[in-house]
């Protein structure tokens, strides 16, 4: 598949659009949300939708910052 005219790859499934998150993890929204969820004392039943509202991400998008914000605690945890 071609990159987009920026460089990304672009998805079949999103009709050709730019590829973001996991496929451009230089993604620096989704970076800062994930820091911002790690930072968090007690984790929330809701913390996809509060990324989606407070940093303006789509569903996507805040499901992978959650997901980077675990494997941040994870090596908080281990490497102090």
């Amino acid at each position: 598949m071609a990159p987009s005219p920026a460089g990304l790859p672009l998805s079949p499934i999103r009709g050709g659009q730019a590829m973001t998150c996991h496929a451009n993890p230089d993604n620096e929204i989704i970076i800062i949300g994930a820091q911002w969820a790690a930072d968090q004392p007690q984790p929330t039943q809701s913390i996809v939708q509060e990324l989606m509202a407070r940093f303006g991400l789509s569903n996507i998008e805040a499901v992978e910052a959650a997901a980077m914000a675990e494997r941040f605690k994870i090596c908080r945890k281990a490497f102090g």
